[in-house]
């Protein structure tokens, strides 16, 4: 391949080059997770109102004098609910829409998600109650690149541990690029797999607290 081909760190960021990794990741389907605060500060809630980077996302808390924010638990202490505003924006091109909300915590937390700095319900049967499995995927006034508020109801002396979203590309854009990986360059591989596979008895890796190392251990 050509040294044309490529770009070095002072070369203009053509859009041509830009538009490739576009159209590669439209090529494909693929889920995106972001799992807060497992994403953020080896797991610890942030402690402020500025903007924080979990996984691609772009993630503010906006929280009120109520609430306690620790590390790994956001715990109202008062003897009212509290609502916790959590504002999102899914920071990539080619996001199409949410397809799951899940979290774990106390009983009775509730989430409800509407656009930035508003408190109009965007889901056609209101707040969630349910904290697994809320599948969001059909929702079409959840699929604008822009920012979302997640307004959670946290009840009294109750606490919220942790948050999960997937996010989905355009996986059903009617313009939707075709890819393929070439398979001209491994002939023989699935004989050769095989056979090393049928060559093993056994394999065993994990991590020996005593030594404090990694180990990885194969029999044949």
């Amino acid at each position: 391949m050509s040294n044309e081909n490529f770009f070095k760190h002072d070369d203009k960021a053509y859009a041509e080059n830009l538009n490739d990794a576009i159209l590669i990741a439209n090529a494909f389907n693929y889920q995106v997770p972001v799992n807060i605060p497992g994403m953020y500060n080896n797991n610890h809630y942030p402690n402020d109102n500025n903007i924080h980077k979990v996984g691609v996302a772009d993630v503010t808390i906006i929280p009120s004098g109520s609430l306690s924010i620790g590390d790994t638990s956001i715990t109202n202490n008062s003897n009212a609910p509290q609502v916790l505003r959590l504002r999102v924006y899914p920071n990539f091109n080619n996001f199409y829409s949410w397809m799951d909300l899940s979290w774990t915590g106390d009983d009775g937390i509730t989430i409800d998600i509407c656009d930035a700095g508003t408190t109009t319900s965007l889901l056609p049967s209101g707040e969630l109650t349910t904290p697994d499995g809320n599948n969001l995927s059909g929702v079409a006034s959840l699929r604008g690149l822009k920012e979302y508020d997640l307004l959670i109801t946290i009840p009294a002396n109750c606490s919220l541990n942790s948050l999960s979203l997937v996010f989905v590309n355009k996986w059903n854009s009617s313009n939707r690029v075709s890819a393929s990986i070439s398979q001209a360059n491994v002939d023989g591989l699935t004989t050769r797999l095989n056979s090393i596979d049928e060559s093993i008895s056994s394999i065993d890796f994990g991590f020996d607290e005593n030594t404090k190392e990694i180990y990885f251990e194969i029999e044949r």
